[in-house]
């Protein structure tokens, strides 16, 4: 019997260019941060559906890691998984998201927090 492995995933791309000095005190994509509450989103804006990929039937979740600012604003994204013809409408939908802070000792932090984005045909 011979087992067939999966092709590994590709690497997470940013989505969002951000200037080295402002990532300067952004936690790194994978980092732990101990939080004493998470980020929660306040406000969403919904991803609109390419025409492209609804004609060829292309559905599914895009997973986007979100750098959420001290700010609750959205600092960085990166496309940990999905369809090609979706990740660009994923990400345009995330980044206008906001929300209130992860919080430590009292104070609001930067924390990456994953976002299913999902798009369906039904």
């Amino acid at each position: 019997m011979t087992s067939v492995v999966p092709p590994p995933l590709p690497a997470p791309t940013l989505a969002t260019a951000v200037p080295a000095e402002e990532r300067a005190g952004w936690p790194h994509y994978g980092d732990s941060v101990v939080v004493d509450a998470p980020a929660q989103p306040v406000t969403r804006t919904f991803a609109v559906y390419p025409q492209a990929a609804r004609e060829h039937g292309i559905q599914g979740t895009v997973m986007v890691a979100t750098l959420v600012r001290a700010d609750g604003t959205v600092g960085a994204t990166l496309v940990i998984r999905g369809h090609p013809e979706l990740n660009a409408a994923a990400v345009a939908a995330v980044t206008q998201w906001r929300f209130q802070p992860a919080i430590v000792d009292g104070k609001p932090v930067a924390t990456w927090r994953a976002i299913p984005v999902k798009f369906s045909l039904h």
